[in-house]
Parts: C-alpha cells; structure tokens; sequence
C-alpha cells in the first residue's frame, strides 16, 4: 500500500488530499479505498492522519512511519508521525517494502505492534538502544562516483579504515571495517551481504572490499599492506558503490554513545534517541522535547536489523517504555 503511495508523491495534483484520493481504486490500495471516504470538506492532514490509523489497525505493524520522511525540515506544528504525501521524495527507503519479511528487516523480531492514538499524538511501546552521539554527512557524488577515485587520499572511508582496520595485523575485513561498510550499503535489501553461511565471502562484502582497494589505488596506497587481502578476490566493486550511493542519497552516517554504527537522514542532534519500536520493523530515531518525542525517521543501525534488541530486552539488557510521539 505505502509504495504505491510514495511512488505517486513526485506527481503533480491539484490539492494534497488528491494524493490519497487519486490513488484510491488501484490494486495495490483495496484495503484502503474500502475504508476510506472520498470528503473534500476534510482537511489533507486529518486525511494522513487516518491513512497512518488505518495501516496500524489493518497491517498491525508500523510500516507507516517509514514514510515520515520531512523534506521540509522536522516540524512542530503538525505531528511528525504522520507522512505528507504531497511532498516530493527526498531519502530512498532502507529496504523495499515487498521484501519486509525478509531476515534484514526484522527489527522487532515480528512483535505485536503496541501503539494507540490520543488526538494528535500516538503512543507507542518500545525500548530504547542508545543516543546520537555524532554524524557525518555523506556526499554520494564524491564518495562513490568513478571519476572520484583518482586522488582520493583524505576521503573519510579511507581515514576510518586506518583507523580502525589496524587490529592486530591490519585486517581490511575487522568487524568495524565491515559494519561501516554494511551501514553505507544500508543493509541492501537483506541478502547482498549474505547470511551466516556466507560470512565473509558474501557478495556484498567481498564488493566492499574491492570498493576500499579502488580507493586505496587512487590514494597510492598499497592494498597488500592488509594480511587478509587476495589478490584474485573476485568482486564487482560498481555494484557496491551503485546501492551505497543510492542508499546514502541525503543521508549521514551516525555514532552512538555506546559505539554502534547506522545512517539516516541529515537531520540529527546529538540528544536524538535511536529505538526499536514494537509492531516496527526497523529502528526509528526520537527526538525528546519537554513532555513528548518527536519522530525523526527510519534508521539503520547495524547488528539491530535482525531483532537484537528483542534478545536484550529478554535478557533484561533493556527495558520497555512508553514513547508519547507528536
């Protein structure tokens, strides 16, 4: 259902109720064109409103807030859980949501969502993982571009990969190394980095590691310096600039306080909390203000897409909170 919604948020319509109202009837949209009304007296965002409500209550899960995207910067005056449909595509989605059931996008670990409405705020049950402590913002056109590759010896992947990929012998492939390079690709869509069979040898891996050798020839640097590099390492490094640049499209990369590593929109602070929301199926950034949250967007947080944050609320490591969101 949102997919096709999102689809038609570049096209052009009279009013922003058209949005909904234009698309009603379609195959894809069945559901929601039994219940919802066709009332032009009503105002397009008590519309969005009841398009969030209706999903809740019919798909039982939060899907909806993915969609949340705020092209025009976070608002105060309507409430952010709510997508505007008449505001044109400005982030790609972590993962296309006909491969949600996939073992990537689980953040919850299929839980019941918990999640009720107050006016003009939505009530959610979740936990808490930890806070933004810093970003950096990516530049797709210089990251990733081919053209880039020459002379690249301050790129920031490069300065974080000698940082963090001298462990001991200097493995190009230590697990901060890899989560950086999971995190740019936003997971792709569950299976290109490959599952635990696969380990290290997965296609989106073994094209990251070509993408790293690429730069390291553009910054002279030799790539046999790092003890786990192979010379006939077959991997197609375009492919994984492709899904980096295009998962990274107006996106940053983020640190939290306890070390994990994600990306999202260009639009955090440091006092922003990353969450596990249940009925979500990726994490959500909150911002807290006085007395409620404010929803930020979607996440990726490496090593939390596949219901890590379940296992610790099991364990005790975490515990379930009620997040008021405007």
């Amino acid at each position: 259902m949102f997919f096709t919604l999102h689809r038609g948020r570049n096209f052009d319509a009279c009013l922003p109720a058209d949005h909904i109202y234009g698309m009603l009837g379609l195959p894809a949209l069945e559901s929601l064109s039994q219940a919802v009304v066709l009332d032009y007296t009503k105002d397009s965002q008590t519309l969005f409103q009841q398009v969030v409500r209706i999903s809740v209550k019919q798909q039982g899960n939060l899907d909806a807030l993915s969609f949340a995207q705020h092209s025009g910067g976070v608002p105060f005056h309507r409430p952010t859980w709510v997508a505007q449909w008449d505001e044109k595509i400005c982030l790609n989605l972590l993962f296309g949501f006909s491969i949600f059931t996939r073992r990537r996008s689980n953040a919850d670990r299929s839980s019941a969502v918990q999640t009720k409405f107050s006016g003009d705020y939505m009530l959610s049950t979740g936990v808490c993982l930890d806070s933004i402590e810093s970003r950096l913002k990516i530049d797709s056109s210089y990251w990733f571009d081919e053209s880039s590759l020459a002379d690249v010896d301050d790129h920031p992947l490069l300065t974080f990969i000698r940082t963090n990929a001298k462990n001991g012998n200097k493995y190009l492939r230590s697990s901060a190394v890899l989560a950086y390079g999971r995190t740019l690709a936003g997971g792709v869509d569950g299976d290109f980095f490959g599952d635990n069979q696969a380990g290290d040898d997965s296609p989106g891996i073994v094209g990251f590691c070509q993408y790293v050798v690429e730069l390291m020839k553009g910054a002279g640097e030799s790539p046999d310096s790092y003890s786990d590099f192979e010379l006939d390492m077959e991997g197609v490094w375009q492919t994984y600039a492709f899904y980096a640049s295009t998962k990274m499209w107006n996106r940053c990369i983020f640190t939290t306080r306890k070390g994990y590593v994600g990306s999202r929109r260009d639009l955090l602070q440091s006092s922003d909390k990353i969450c596990v929301l249940f009925g979500g199926r990726v994490p959500y950034i909150l911002r807290p203000q006085q007395h409620y949250y404010q929803l930020i967007g979607e996440a990726y947080l490496d090593g939390f897409m596949e219901g890590k944050a379940m296992d610790m609320l099991d364990r005790g490591e975490l515990a379930e909170e009620v997040f008021e969101i405007h």
